[in-house]
């Protein structure tokens, strides 16, 4: 049983990862305490204007308002925590309010035209994702500053490590509707190839993307190495987990925000070094129940 959860995986990695991230987090706490709360700020209102499930909770059920707060917070959490730490009070009542005031928002900011052709062409190499194809085009308003600031101010350590987690973060939003059956079978492959193609091609496209951020960090930071070898493997399972928990419970031409909860949760847990295996473990089992749940499709 521990060999198929990969318990002993999980351990050797946290064994070793364990002293690379005290080293982190003892050279984050440098970093100015205000930076952290207003990029968190940010990220909440972009990510409250770009939902499109509003509409829907509201009809669903009469405690959205909740749902939305719960979500918000959870993403947060990491950060009020390295702000309590630092008795950053000030910094975490400007946090606060944004929790409360950000579900209220009802504003879906969309690019709309008359364009019968979509507003930019992507490279052949998207054709194999159609979900890279359709998030790149529908959140490129939001991706593109963040991408710029990041390299912009990229003197800043942790100007590169924020942008990368919000990079990362709205990839993984990539995975929130299930596409027709036609679109699995035309792969060909068996269920464990396929999660395993959607994978590797995931995190291969991200971290080419981002070779940027990688080439800056070593060229001002290069010392602090061990800081970015741990965001880099903690921001490479946020796409993990969202990919095997969407094939876990895929239906076709489905919606599947009902994750957004979960997938919270596992990022929140990633983010704090004592309930990192946690998300690990359960990474592992969503890949399983993925497999097995493929195997209707992709017979």
């Amino acid at each position: 049983m521990l060999n198929e959860v990969g318990f002993f995986l999980v351990l050797l990695l946290g064994i070793v990862m364990t002293p690379m991230i005290a080293g982190a987090l003892h050279h984050l706490t440098n970093q100015p305490a205000y930076l952290t709360s207003t990029l968190v700020i940010l990220l909440i209102f972009i990510i409250q204007v770009n939902r499109k499930d509003k509409a829907f909770l509201q009809k669903l059920t009469n405690k959205a308002f909740w749902i939305l707060f719960s979500e918000y917070f959870l993403l947060s959490l990491p950060f009020l925590a390295y702000l309590v730490s630092r008795s950053a009070w000030m910094p975490i009542l400007t946090i606060v309010p944004a929790l409360f005031i950000a579900p209220l928002l009802n504003v879906t900011i969309s690019i709309r035209g008359i364009r019968e052709r979509p507003l930019f062409t992507l490279p052949k190499w998207f054709n194999s994702s159609f979900e890279w194809m359709s998030g790149l085009r529908k959140n490129w308003i939001y991706l593109v500053p963040v991408y710029l600031l990041g390299i912009g101010l990229s003197h800043f350590m942790l100007a590169i490590l924020l942008a990368l987690f919000f990079l990362s973060i709205t990839t993984c939003a990539f995975y929130q509707e299930g596409e027709p059956r036609v679109f699995l079978e035309l792969n060909r492959r068996p269920p464990r190839a396929f999660l395993n193609f959607k994978v590797i091609w995931h995190l291969k496209t991200f971290w080419l993307l981002c070779l940027p951020f990688v080439a800056l960090f070593f060229i001002f930071h290069g010392s602090y190495w061990y800081i970015f070898l741990v965001v880099a493997v903690i921001v490479s399972l946020f796409p993990v987990i969202a990919i095997t928990l969407k094939y876990s419970s895929y239906q076709p031409d489905t919606d599947l925000q009902q994750n957004n909860i979960i997938l919270a949760v596992m990022i929140a847990f990633l983010s704090f070094p004592f309930t990192q295996p946690v998300p690990l473990i359960m990474a592992i089992v969503y890949y399983r129940k993925a497999i097995n749940n493929l195997k209707t499709y992709l017979q």
